[in-house]
């Protein structure tokens, strides 16, 4: 099962990133392999073999069925306006004068159809989660399949017509969220209190984003996402408290499993949520009929079952993130059961100290190395402080979590609700110990360091070389981890260092592959800023490369590039953000910032000075850093007339498409061009023909731009 079903979640991965024939030539090849395996006698006694290649073909047929029969219809609706029936999927939230919400749509046009749809509407009518609202709205989906099936996206709710609605369990279970979210505010109030709550029912969305991104840094934003740690602290700390107080097992285990449930609806059935939940109600079942449940084997059959119902899931960077973190658990559990019986200190209380410290600092510690190619791909950064930070803060956080729970349940009878102060008081304090934990940790210049692709390869590679040549070692298998460990640890670190120590003085200049559109990263000194938010891929191509920007600049009031930017706000952590001027196309924004208009700045991030430029007929961007110069326009008919003079004479040009007529492409040291057509252009070709450099993303994909402290340009 555990082969099964990690197979069948790596191929739901993989293909969902390829396009649709390479599924069917997938398809045919691995059916061929399982014919094979189950027909040629050699290949009948291995139960891997088949097990693999049934996983990757069920996983071809279910991407192509979702694919066509799910997503398909919802794409179609892209760019239209439709008249949408949809009630609450989740609790919604202010922003400014208006509200965002999380809804699920019963109809479309008058027709049934089910997903979900993101909507921010400042019309200043509440939603609530007994009504359901009948609306037009202008609609756009995102290029590829998402986890979760938000796909659809709009801004402004017109002729919203709101009626009541008969209660049912979903929304049962969303006033419970909403209950506790509230009762924790007020009996803790401010910042301990939204922490609080966050780590109880998993919405992170009302932390102040200056302590979520010190967290984040330090490894520990996990305790917001309800999984494994939730819902084991609670469901096993009921489960030993009855059994303890002789309480029947079977019973026992099943108030157990209805808390486990209980929380995975209160917190919308995530996906962690859903993962963890199904090991643990195996697990808790399996205690009531005398077997053991496998871990490996549990994990297995959560993933073949999540699959099954969403095959998207497993795109989902959470999702990714709870499963290796799991299976770091599994493996680090006996080494650390190992380690902590050698511990024997006087007194006996020493001793259950040092042994909790040495394997907390395991199993956090293996955790860490699991995730860590995740982390890195993903958001472009590690933190080297992970390991130390969980084993100072988890012992805290589930008695602080355990502390909210019970306040929240004092609080709803009336005779202890006097307790529910004193509870919460205490909850407050270890929340408390959590964020100085954070604070303390996240005050080190090397907490996290950035890491690209390259160094993660090269950190892959010699790990790799250093296991192959332990195993040739005439070593005991022991000695052979701890070396490979060890060996591996210290070519992070050196490849972490090396990396900041030659990139210090080195500015990156990133054109992001988001086709027709415009997306440039600016990376200096540890600042970032992006120039340009166009295409629906660039939230998730920022996040692979920095964990927050320090500016964010919308040139042009075009209404793909104010709600690209909108929602880059609500996943990535901005510093300042500036836009041309308030206008109806740039209202998304305020949904989510305050941001400056100005059709005039000039800033400084890191090294590097930008003047910005913006009107009716023109936008562009004048960028100095290291005697270097690069002219960034954000429209092909940009009047260059409105222009400084001198900012026609940079070194580099950027331009989206096309340069434009009056632009002489030979005088240009080097053109760089975001496009979406194939490398077989005209334009491309004439640029060439005039013996300039040029660089599309439409043959290069994503253009990357190195500047050093000498001036030398690099282009990647």
């Amino acid at each position: 099962m555990a082969v099964l079903g990690g197979a069948f979640f790596l191929a739901l991965y993989v293909l969902g990133l390829v396009p649709q024939r390479i599924r069917l030539v997938a398809a045919v090849v691995f059916a061929a392999g399982f014919l094979l395996s189950v027909t040629v006698r050699r290949l009948r006694g291995t139960q891997a073999a088949p097990a693999v290649c049934a996983a990757v073909l069920c996983a071809c047929i279910l991407l192509q069925i979702h694919t066509t029969a799910v997503f398909r219809p919802i794409a179609s609706l892209d760019g239209r306006s439709v008249r949408i029936t949809a009630s609450l999927a989740d609790l919604p939230l202010s922003y400014g004068d208006g509200w965002r919400y999380t809804l699920r749509t019963d109809s479309v046009d008058g027709v049934p159809m089910r997903c979900r749809i993101e909507v921010c509407s400042q019309s200043g009518t509440e939603l609530t989660l007994s009504q359901t609202a009948a609306f037009t709205a202008h609609v756009y989906t995102s290029e590829t399949p998402g986890p979760g099936g938000v796909w659809l996206h709009a801004y402004e709710m017109r002729d919203c017509e709101i009626t009541e609605r008969r209660p049912d369990f979903t929304m049962r279970m969303l006033q419970v969220r909403q209950y506790a979210i509230r009762t924790l505010c007020r009996l803790v109030p401010g910042t301990c209190g939204v922490v609080l709550a966050a780590m109880v029912t998993g919405d992170s969305s009302r932390i102040p984003s200056d302590v979520y991104h010190r967290m984040r840094e330090c490894g520990i934003a996990h305790i917001f996402a309800v999984s494994g740690f939730h819902l084991s602290v609670f469901s096993l700390f009921l489960y030993r408290f009855l059994t303890r107080k002789r309480f029947p097992r079977i019973p026992a285990v099943l108030l157990a499993g209805l808390i486990v449930f209980f929380f995975m609806a209160v917190t919308g059935f995530s996906y962690s949520s859903v993962r963890a939940g199904t090991m643990l109600l195996l697990m808790l079942f399996g205690r009531a009929f005398f077997w053991r449940a496998d871990a490996c084997n549990s994990l297995g059959f959560s993933l073949l079952l999540m699959g099954f119902i969403d095959p998207f899931c497993a795109s989902d960077v959470g999702l990714q993130l709870s499963v290796l973190g799991t299976l770091g658990m599994i493996l680090a559990s006996p080494v650390a059961t190992r380690l902590t019986r050698r511990i024997r200190l006087r007194p006996i209380a020493l001793s259950k100290l040092a042994q909790g410290v040495i394997s907390a600092l395991c199993m956090s510690g293996c955790i860490w190395t699991l995730t860590l190619p995740v982390l890195t791909l993903r958001f472009g950064w590690i933190s080297l402080v992970s390991p130390f930070a969980n084993a100072a803060l988890l012992f805290a956080a589930q008695w602080a979590m355990i502390g909210a729970a019970v306040s929240v349940l004092l609080s709803v009878i009336p005779v202890l609700s006097f307790l529910a102060n004193a509870v919460a008081f205490g909850a407050a304090l270890l929340t408390k110990y959590c964020i100085a934990v954070s604070d303390f940790f996240g005050g080190f210049s090397f907490s996290s360091v950035r890491a690209d692709k390259r160094a993660l390869c090269f950190w892959i590679a010699g790990t790799l070389l250093v296991a192959a040549a332990a195993i040739s070692l005439p070593l005991t298998r022991r000695r052979k981890v701890w070396l490979s460990t060890v060996l591996s640890l210290a070519m992070l670190i050196c490849v972490s260092g090396f990396q900041f120590w030659s990139l210090r003085d080195t500015a990156r200049i990133t054109v992001l592959d988001v086709g027709n559109a415009s997306a440039v990263l600016l990376q200096s000194r540890g600042e970032s800023a992006l120039i340009g938010c166009g295409g629906a891929r660039t939230a998730s191509l920022v996040q692979a490369k920095t964990a927050r920007l320090d500016l964010l600049l919308v040139p042009r009031t075009k209404a793909a590039e104010c709600q690209g930017a909108a929602d880059l706000i609500r996943e990535v952590p901005c510093g300042r953000v500036l836009a041309p001027a308030r206008m109806p196309e740039t209202e998304p924004l305020f949904f989510y910032a305050s941001p400056r208009t100005t059709a005039c700045e000039t800033c400084k991030i890191g090294d590097a000075e930008l003047s910005y430029r913006s009107g009716q007929d023109y936008a562009a961007v004048y960028l100095q850093i290291y005697g270097r110069t690069m002219l960034m326009l954000f429209s092909p008919g940009c009047d260059l007339s409105r222009l400084p003079q001198t900012w026609l004479n940079a070194d580099v040009v950027w331009s989206r498409s096309d340069l434009p007529p009056v632009m002489e492409a030979e005088k240009i040291g080097l053109v760089l061009l975001s496009r979406s057509r194939t490398q077989d252009d005209q334009t491309i070709r004439a640029i060439r023909a005039s013996g300039a450099t040029v660089a599309a993303t439409a043959e290069r994909g994503e253009i990357c731009l190195r500047i050093d402290k000498s001036g030398a340009v690099g282009l990647e």
